[in-house]
């Protein structure tokens, strides 16, 4: 889809927070928690990551390799992705939160 608009000229990017931060780990959460998964295990003693950690971070490697990254994806922070999307050349991060569901 994001590979169609660009050649049409329109807005096509997904702005979401990629830089190194809390911010990426907030969206590799969210992602893992949108696949029934979670970071820890219900008494949270240790790691429980499994499956849904696996689609979380498939689900981020390809954005970053598609048509709709922003070239500056490992630098996003809320700012940019603010700014990004208030000139209209962006779309929504919601639309990575519903691929997961896919």
């Amino acid at each position: 889809m994001a590979g169609a608009l660009a050649r049409q000229g329109k807005p096509h990017f997904v702005e979401i927070q990629g830089a190194q931060y809390e911010g990426l780990t907030v969206w590799f959460n969210t992602l893992i928690n949108s696949a029934g998964g979670s970071i820890l295990n219900a008494t949270a003693t240790e790691p429980s990551l499994g499956p849904p950690a696996v689609r979380a971070a498939g689900i981020m490697r390809d954005l970053a390799k598609s048509p709709a990254a922003d070239p500056s994806l490992s630098n996003q922070m809320e700012d940019q992705n603010r700014l990004a999307m208030e000139s209209g050349w962006r779309r929504s991060s919601s639309t990575t939160r519903s691929s997961i569901r896919r």
